[in-house]
């Protein structure tokens, strides 16, 4: 069968799907980048909920304590997210940059 379109190539498909599989393992770092960055707004509401006087100090310093070591974990996953993206990186890059040499021309 005559491949008229690059669209066509088995090796440009297989491409795309793990091109694929890789865009899925980055989203969820996306979205835990925006609840990392949603801190700043919990931290503010918490301080005006006491400067408000609707909660106590007490109240005020747990619930800041209990957001800080959230965030600390989501910034942790999200570095742990970024390293492993790195080795997929570079493990696939290795495995393109062997398969170009070990084609024949």
């Amino acid at each position: 069968m005559k491949k008229n379109r690059f669209e066509d190539l088995e090796k440009w498909q297989d491409a795309r799907i793990l091109a694929k599989e890789i865009y899925l393992l980055i989203k969820p770092e996306q979205f835990l980048s925006i609840a990392k960055g949603s801190f700043g707004g919990i931290h503010s509401q918490i301080c005006r909920a006491f400067d408000y006087g609707y909660i106590s100090q007490e109240d005020q310093d747990d619930l800041l304590d209990k957001a800080i070591l959230l965030s600390k974990k989501i910034f942790g996953f999200i570095s742990y997210l970024n390293k492993t993206h790195i080795q997929i990186q570079r493990s696939i890059t290795l495995n393109v940059e062997s398969s170009t040499l070990n084609q024949s021309p």
